[in-house]
């Protein structure tokens, strides 16, 4: 059974962290881990790690995710404008499309200027897997 906590959180740390979900589990932050990342755990450590998961309202922490897995889920465009109704479209088939593979999109308008976009193009074919 979940157990109360008694370790204190860190100052300025407003939700729980995977620590505090092991303990209440009374499991190791590996197997919390491998609970959250649907890998093979014994039923009855699933269970109580999700129950601990349920009670203290845990949230993986989506910066510390990337950081470790390094991709981010999200996926960079730059249109020349936003307030075209063809770029409008293209936009919401783009988002569509990502929010399919569980990625979210995050755009940016040139405002039809070139030399807006010349910082980015570096960057362009890094994504995490083509769409």
């Amino acid at each position: 059974m979940a157990r109360s906590l008694v370790t204190a959180r860190p100052a300025g740390t407003a939700r729980p962290r995977i620590e505090e979900v092991a303990v209440a589990a009374s499991v190791s932050t590996a197997t919390v881990s491998r609970v959250l990342n649907g890998q093979t755990v014994r039923e009855p450590m699933r269970a109580r790690v999700l129950a601990a998961v349920a009670e203290l309202g845990y949230v993986p922490h989506a910066g510390a995710r990337a950081l470790t897995l390094h991709r981010t889920g999200t996926v960079g465009a730059i249109f020349p404008a936003v307030n075209n109704a063809i770029f409008a479209k293209a936009i919401e088939a783009l988002q569509q499309r990502l929010g399919e593979d569980g990625l979210q999109l995050l755009i940016a308008s040139s405002g039809h200027d070139a030399k807006r976009e010349m910082p980015f193009r570096p960057f362009a074919g890094t994504s995490d897997r083509p769409v």
